[in-house]
């Protein structure tokens, strides 16, 4: 009689459309797994510890972390076109860098990006697998393309948790609760529309991020891609968040 219950149970749940709810539920709990596995700071479980930890590691020691990343850096990334055509090895002392490259804009690094861009191309200016290009708002001129890698996605999200643990220390300790997250208002948008270079990486978002994003969020980004009309899925993330 229960065998026979729980296989009821299983058909109305795959003959309906809870079955997509339950696959969201589950997509969204290996999300989260794989993210704390590539982006939450190890032996880190509380917000307040994650900004101590920052706190010691790196803004009491910012001359020297500065120094070895910047060795780090030359070491991944020297057989690149942007290092090569600068006779930059990763044996370069920091103020042999410093002479060789002088402060920098857009305009030096816009070539590379054109011929990742346009052609294809690899190792321009970093060695890394580029999982996105983000985009600039243009509020100075043409959107300006930025090249964004694990290397860069990992860090920027740890300086995010950082930030957030602060706003949770400014706020009463009653409030909030260690299992909330953070909201962010979102389009509906689906990551396989996005349009991509010739090499087919995508502008605007990334897996890694999309993952981050989908893990860390209130709202799963899976549940929110599938309401393509703009103000519909707004209504529904300002109302179920």
């Amino acid at each position: 009689m229960l065998l026979a219950s729980l296989v009821a149970i299983i058909i109305v749940v795959l003959s309906s459309s809870s079955f997509s709810y339950l696959k969201y539920i589950i997509k969204r709990f290996i999300q989260i797994q794989l993210r704390k596995r590539l982006f939450d700071p190890p032996s880190q479980s509380l917000e307040t510890g994650i900004f101590a930890s920052f706190y010691r590691n790196f803004l009491c020691h910012r001359q020297t972390i500065n120094n070895e990343l910047l060795r780090k850096i030359l070491k991944n990334n020297h057989k690149c076109a942007f290092y090569l055509e600068r006779s930059i090895s990763y044996l370069s002392s920091i103020d042999e860098f410093r002479n060789k490259v002088s402060l920098t804009t857009y305009d030096d690094y816009r070539d590379y990006i054109d011929r990742i861009v346009k052609n294809g191309e690899e190792n321009m200016i970093t060695s890394d697998k580029i999982d996105y290009f983000a985009k600039s708002s243009g509020t100075t001129g043409e959107s300006k393309l930025i090249p964004m890698a694990a290397s860069t996605i990992k860090p920027g999200m740890m300086v995010m948790r950082v930030a957030y643990s602060k706003v949770l220390m400014s706020l009463p300790s009653s409030f909030p609760s260690p299992e909330q997250r953070t909201f962010q208002l979102r389009g509906g948008k689906k990551f396989e529309s996005f349009p991509r270079t010739e090499g087919g990486i995508p502008f605007g978002s990334g897996p890694l991020l999309k993952l981050a994003v989908s893990s860390y969020d209130v709202l799963s980004l899976d549940l929110i891609e599938e309401i393509s009309d703009f103000e519909t899925t707004v209504f529904v993330q300002l109302v179920f968040a």
